[in-house]
C-alpha cells in the first residue's frame, strides 16, 4: 500500500497537511538602528522555562548584560539573548517627583512646586512623565512627557533606566530638573525583592506661597474649615438623605408653621418724609407672618398719586432692628409692635397708626392691648400757581433751521417752517472770493439765492489743473452777516460784496432770468433799487453831463470795427473817466447793466450812441419804460 503522503490533497482530507513551526526572533539595536535576528525556538522556550530564575528588573534589548548596569531578568546560560519583554510585562514603578517653575510677572511668587509622577515601564526602559492634576489651577495638566525612551542630556549616549531613578535623586529631562522624592508601596517592595535594592525613605515636598494660599481658599470653598459659613440652604433631598443616615433634623423653626399656619397679622404705617426734598407722607401695609416670624411691607398709593406702580417696599424677610457698620442685629417680632411705636426699617422711620381686627383679636388673646388708631397728619400742599413766563426761542448755533428752531420752542407738535408761496424764484450769480491770498485768485464761484425760504447755496464749478476740487461750496441754508442778520436777496447785485461765514464774496454778474426778475422787483419795497433804470440814470446823469462828447470819442476809439456797440468795461471805463470817480456802494456796476438793456443791450453791450443820449436827456429812459 502506497504511503499516505503520497496521495493527493482531497476535501476534508489532507494527509500531508504542514505542521506549524515557531519563529524565533529579536531586534538588535546597532548604532541606534534597529535590527531583526532570528532566534532559535529552543532558546525562546529555554527562556520561558526559567522565567522565575530572574534576580534583575532592567532590561536591555539586544545588548548583553553589563557590569554595574541592570541584568536582563531572563537568561538561558551564558550567551544567550534577552527576552525582558516577555517577563518583565506589565510591571510599571512609579516615582513621585517635582520641578520648580519660575513665575516673573507675579508679585506675591517668584517659583511655584510643580508634583509629578514619573512611571518607568520594565519591558522597554521607557519613560512617562505625567503631573498630578489641580483644581482650578490655570494651567494645562497632565502628561508632560509621553512614554518613550528618554535620552541622557546632551554628552552622555544612552536612555534613563530604573538604574538612574531613585528617592532623593535628580534626573534632567529636556532641559528640566526632576527630584525624586518618593516610591509607592509596590515599587519598593519590588526593587527590594528583585534587586535587594533598598529605597531612601520618603522626601516631603517643598512649599511654596500659591500652594498654600490655594489649600486655605479651597478649604473655605468646599466646607472643610468649620469656622467659615456659606449660609447655603440645603435642599429637601439633602436633608432627607441626612434623616435616613441618623442625622436628625431641626425642627425647632417649624413650631410656628404647625401652629400659625395662615395667619398674618396687617398693621397700617406711615413714613413722614416731608423734611427732604420732594417728600411727601407715604402709606404702608405691614404684613407680619407668624409662621416664621417674616414681615413684608408694601406701598398704599392713593389715586393719581403719581408715583410708580411699585407695591412692594420691602420683601418677605426678617427685617433687623439696627444695621450698624453692616451687621444685621436681632430681627423684629410681634411682641415689639404696638400703635404708635415707631419702627426703623433700613434706615426709614415708620409708624403703625392701625391695625385691622383680626390682629387686634390676636393681640387680646396674648393679653395685649392694641392702642387707638392715630390719623396720619394730613397732607397740606400749598397750591402756588407758577408764572407766565414769555415764549422763549433758543438762540440759533448755525445748525439748524431758524424758523423750524422757532416752531420747536413755541409748540409741542412742531409744525414745518411756512414758505412764501408763488415766491419760488431763484437768483443766480457770479461771484468771486476776495481774500487776498494768491491761491485764490481765479476761483469762481455760483452763488443761487431762493426766495422761497430765503436761503443760500455756493457752488465752485470744476476747473481742470487748478488743484482745487469743485463742488458745495456752501451747503444750501440760511446765511447772515455780521450784525446777525439774515442775508435777503436785495443784498445780491453785481458789483456787491456780500460776507457770511467769514468769506467776502464780490458779485460779478447774473443771469439774464436773474436781471429780468431784478427789474420787475425794482419798485417794489425792499427790491432791487439799483436794477431801476431811472434811479440807474439819476445818479450817473450828472458824471456825463458836460462830458458826452469825451464820453463818444473814448467808446469810438474802443469801437475798432465801427459796430457801435461797447462793451461792459469799455463803458465803466469811459464813465469812471467822465466822472473822476470809480464805481462803489452808491453807484454799482448793477446801474450800468440796468441802463445798458434799457438801452436796447444786454450785460456784456450795448449801443453807445444811444445810451449817451438818453443818458444826459432829461427823462429819457423814462420814455423807454
Amino acid at each position: 500500500m502506497e504511503p499516505l503522503t503520497s496521495m493527493p490533497n482531497l476535501p476534508h482530507f489532507r494527509a500531508n497537511k504542514p505542521k506549524l513551526r515557531g519563529r524565533g526572533g529579536d531586534f538588535r539595536f546597532t548604532e541606534g538602528t534597529p535590527f531583526f535576528e532570528q532566534v532559535p525556538q529552543q532558546q525562546v522556550l529555554l527562556a520561558l522555562q526559567h522565567k522565575t530564575a530572574s534576580t534583575s528588573l532592567g532590561i536591555r534589548r539586544g545588548t548583553a548584560p553589563t557590569t554595574g548596569r541592570s541584568q536582563p531578568l531572563l537568561g538561558a546560560g551564558a550567551g544567550a539573548p534577552t527576552a525582558g519583554f516577555v517577563t518583565n510585562s506589565g510591571l510599571v514603578l512609579q516615582f513621585d517627583a517635582y520641578f520648580k517653575e519660575a513665575v516673573d510677572e507675579s508679585p506675591l511668587e517668584n517659583h511655584r512646586v510643580r508634583k509629578c509622577k514619573i512611571l518607568v515601564y520594565l519591558e522597554d526602559s521607557s519613560v512617562q512623565i505625567d503631573e498630578y492634576r489641580q483644581e482650578n489651577s490655570g494651567m494645562p495638566q497632565g502628561t508632560l512627557v509621553k512614554r518613550h525612551q528618554i535620552p541622557y542630556p546632551e554628552g552622555r549616549p544612552g536612555t534613563y533606566t530604573v538604574d538612574d531613578i531613585a528617592v532623593g535623586g535628580t534626573i534632567e529631562v529636556y532641559g528640566r530638573r526632576f527630584h525624586v522624592v518618593d516610591a509607592n508601596g509596590t515599587t519598593r517592595r519590588l526593587l527590594q525583592e528583585r534587586l535587594g535594592r533598598f529605597e531612601a525613605p520618603a522626601i516631603p515636598f517643598p512649599v511654596d506661597r500659591y500652594s498654600v494660599e490655594r489649600k486655605e481658599f479651597m478649604s473655605r470653598q468646599t466646607g472643610c474649615d468649620p469656622t467659615v459659613q456659606h449660609k447655603i440652604i440645603k435642599n429637601d433631598m439633602k436633608v432627607f438623605a441626612e434623616a435616613t443616615l441618623g442625622n436628625t433634623v431641626d425642627n425647632s423653626k417649624r413650631a410656628g408653621f404647625i401652629k400659625y399656619d395662615r395667619n398674618v397679622l396687617r398693621f397700617q404705617a406711615v413714613w413722614d418724609d416731608r423734611e427732604s426734598l420732594y417728600g411727601d407722607i407715604q402709606r404702608f401695609e405691614m404684613h407680619y407672618f407668624l409662621a416664621d416670624d417674616t414681615i413684608e411691607i408694601r406701598a398704599v398709593h392713593g389715586p393719581n398719586s403719581g408715583r410708580d406702580p411699585v407695591p412692594v417696599m420691602v420683601k418677605r424677610g426678617r427685617i433687623p432692628k439696627s444695621i450698624t457698620g453692616g451687621a444685621k442685629s436681632e430681627a423684629y417680632h410681634w411682641s415689639d409692635f404696638d400703635i404708635g411705636v415707631e419702627l426703623n426699617v433700613y434706615e426709614r422711620p415708620l409708624v403703625l397708626v392701625d391695625a385691622d381686627g383680626h390682629t387686634r383679636e390676636f393681640y387680646n388673646t396674648k393679653g395685649v392691648h392694641l392702642g387707638d388708631p392715630i390719623l396720619p397728619p394730613p397732607v397740606s400742599v400749598p397750591v402756588v400757581e407758577p408764572p407766565l413766563l414769555p415764549p422763549s426761542v433758543d438762540s440759533f448755533t448755525g445748525g439748524d433751521d431758524e424758523d423750524e428752531l422757532a416752531s420747536r420752542s413755541t409748540s409741542l407738535i412742531p409744525s414745518p417752517p411756512r414758505k412764501i408761496r408763488g415766491e419760488d424764484v431763484m437768483f443766480r450769480y457770479t461771484a468771486e472770493l476776495k481774500t487776498g491770498v494768491p491761491e485764490d485768485e481765479g476761483r469762481r464761484f455760483i452763488i443761487t439765492y431762493f426766495k422761497a425760504d430765503r436761503t443760500v447755496v455756493v457752488r465752485e464749478p470744476p476747473k481742470r489743473n487748478s488743484g482745487i476740487i469743485g463742488g458745495n461750496f456752501l451747503s444750501r441754508m440760511k446765511v447772515r452777516d455780521a450784525s446777525g442778520n439774515v442775508i435777503t436777496e436785495c443784498s445780491f447785485y453785481v458789483g456787491a460784496e456780500v460776507t457770511f461765514h467769514g468769506h467776502c464774496f464780490r458779485v460779478t454778474a447774473a443771469d439774464d432770468k436773474t436781471l429780468r426778475s431784478m427789474e420787475e422787483r425794482a419798485n417794489a419795497p425792499g427790491g432791487f433799487i439799483h436794477s431801476d433804470p431811472v434811479k440807474a440814470a439819476e445818479n450817473l446823469a450828472s458824471w456825463v453831463d458836460g462830458r458826452t462828447d469825451q464820453v463818444r470819442a473814448f467808446l469810438r476809439e474802443r469801437d475798432l470795427k465801427g459796430t457801435g456797440q461797447a462793451s461792459r468795461p469799455d463803458l465803466l471805463r469811459a464813465l469812471e473817466i467822465a466822472g473822476g470817480v470809480e464805481l462803489g456802494p452808491a453807484t454799482p456796476e448793477q446801474a450800468v447793466i440796468t441802463l445798458m438793456r434799457a438801452a436796447g443791450g444786454d450785460s456784456s453791450s450795448a449801443p453807445y450812441e444811444a445810451l449817451v443820449d438818453r443818458l444826459v436827456e432829461p427823462g429819457g429812459f423814462q420814455q423807454g419804460l
